[in-house]
């Protein structure tokens, strides 16, 4: 094989943001970043990123003391805050430009 071929990813990923954050899926939660005032969002947004670094920080704290399944549970966490957050701040981001 040559060197070309192993740099290619045999499973392309869509580039849409609903494709890369599942969050943006759920009209619930549209809905519900777009019902808040800009400044309300803005701090859920931080808080969020505030607990999705927290979760990290544990997450890795597992891996070092050996103890996969804590693990997994804090990396879910943060993932799962960390697109909260990133779908707050598209709401954010929205209505500063209308």
């Amino acid at each position: 094989m040559s060197t070309a071929e192993h740099t290619v990813n045999p499973i392309a990923r869509g580039s849409r943001a609903e494709v890369r954050n599942p969050m943006l899926k759920l009209p619930e939660v549209r809905e519900a970043f777009e019902s808040l005032n800009p400044e309300a969002r803005a701090a859920l947004v931080a808080m969020l990123r505030t607990i999705s670094r927290a979760c990290r920080e544990s997450a890795d704290h597992a891996y070092r003391t050996r103890k996969p399944p804590m693990y997994t549970y804090w990396q879910g966490l943060a993932v799962n805050t960390r697109h909260l957050a990133l779908a707050g701040r598209g709401a954010v981001e929205k209505t500063r430009g209308s």
